[in-house]
């Protein structure tokens, strides 16, 4: 049985728009800079094929010119295919993270927290990763946290209920109230922790 992992050309594109543009400019880009290079190396060997006067310095000219060709060219291919390459790998190693957080975004803007982060050997943005991670740790916390002290407001609700629906009044109900608001203040210290809209005043997408 062959394993859905095992990895072939197409499965490096993991964000297939974005590398494919970062690998066309990458390629333009050689190409240039070999075609300039190539140019300055055998410039001087044309010069002499086409303008030396001396018959025979036209003919070592151009016998050194038939060789550089048939050598240059195919190197300089070969130069610029392993750029390619190059470029499609590490595009993939930083692709495939970016598509990991995107995948752990969504989930935590649907209120699951329990995901980690995990990436690849070889994978690029490790720090980044690990910061994420610990972001997704510390919101867990609080909404741990914050499900205990509802938890705890719930159970103080149900007893003042409860004296209530038995008459009990004075110091019986004055704990039980004294409970309830201490809870409360517990959870608005907690929730205080998260900053939403436009609380303070500023515009949280500038950065």
């Amino acid at each position: 049985m062959k394993s859905d992992n095992k990895r072939k050309l197409k499965n490096y594109f993991v964000v297939r728009d974005l590398q494919i543009r970062l690998v066309a400019y990458g390629m333009i880009y050689m190409t240039v800079v070999v075609m300039i290079t190539v140019a300055v190396v055998i410039s001087p060997t044309i010069r002499e094929m086409v303008w030396s006067d001396n018959l025979e310095v036209r003919y070592h000219a151009a016998q050194t010119f038939l060789i550089l060709t048939k050598w240059i060219i195919p190197a300089a291919t070969l130069i610029v295919v392993l750029y390619v390459l190059h470029l499609i790998l590490i595009t993939h190693r930083v692709c495939g993270p970016l598509v990991n957080f995107t995948h752990a975004f969504r989930r935590i803007g649907e209120g699951d927290l329990r995901q980690r982060i995990r990436l690849r050997q070889g994978d690029y943005l490790k720090k980044e990763c690990d910061r994420i991670n610990d972001m997704i740790r510390d919101l867990s916390l609080m909404v741990t946290e914050a499900k205990k002290i509802q938890q705890r407001l719930a159970g103080d609700a149900a007893r003042l209920a409860d004296l209530a629906g038995k008459g009990v009044t004075g110091e019986g109900v004055a704990q039980g109230v004294a409970l309830l608001e201490a809870d409360v203040r517990a959870m608005n210290q907690t929730l205080s922790r998260f900053k939403t809209g436009d609380e303070d005043g500023t515009d949280a997408s500038r950065v």
